[in-house]
């Protein structure tokens, strides 16, 4: 997932720093496209132009880092016009293949739109939700999800020591 800048609708290009790792590392080339250092190339499938685009990520020459931005980026201001893209909206990044991905807007506007609060105050239907407490230790996670209407289930003793890991979680905090 990616967050748009004002940066990036101004420079044409999408910051990709600290998401290095979701590429192939090979990917990353030298600093300059005519040095014939080139990465490995990815292709990149822009949804709703239609077309892929082929690049790799270039390297800051001075420290060897890799760039913050993809090399190519002829393609990004058509991306950003195409659909509407502006400053906060969130782009993600489907990996479809080892050297293939997907560019997608990701519509979480009205998500951001909705008060996501009357989900929290709104109880459960039915019994609510199972959750298996798969966690060493006091038994909190199974406590925290007890006390919000979940019935919870311990696989580790089948139940036998919820009582006395409680007790214990109670005395641990205080309680």
């Amino acid at each position: 997932m990616f967050r748009v800048t004002a940066g990036n609708l101004r420079h044409n290009h999408l910051y990709i720093h600290g998401h290095h790792d979701f590429f192939p590392a090979d990917c990353i080339g030298t600093s300059r496209k005519s040095t014939n250092g080139n990465g490995t190339t990815i292709s990149i499938l822009l949804t709703g132009l239609g077309n892929t685009i082929v690049t790799d990520i270039g390297s800051d020459a001075k420290t060897g880092k890799p760039r913050r931005f993809f090399r190519g980026r002829s393609w990004v201001r058509q991306f950003y016009e195409h659909h509407n893209i502006k400053t906060g909206d969130v782009l993600a990044m489907e990996r479809l293949g080892q050297r293939r991905y997907r560019l997608y807007p990701f519509d979480a506007k009205t998500d951001r739109q909705e008060d996501w609060h009357e989900f929290l105050d709104t109880p459960p239907r039915g019994r609510g939700p199972t959750v298996l407490e798969l966690f060493a230790g006091y038994g909190g996670m199974a406590l925290g999800f007890s006390s919000s209407s979940a019935r919870t289930r311990d696989r580790r003793y089948g139940g036998r020591e919820s009582a006395f890991r409680q007790h214990s979680f109670f005395v641990a905090l205080g309680i």
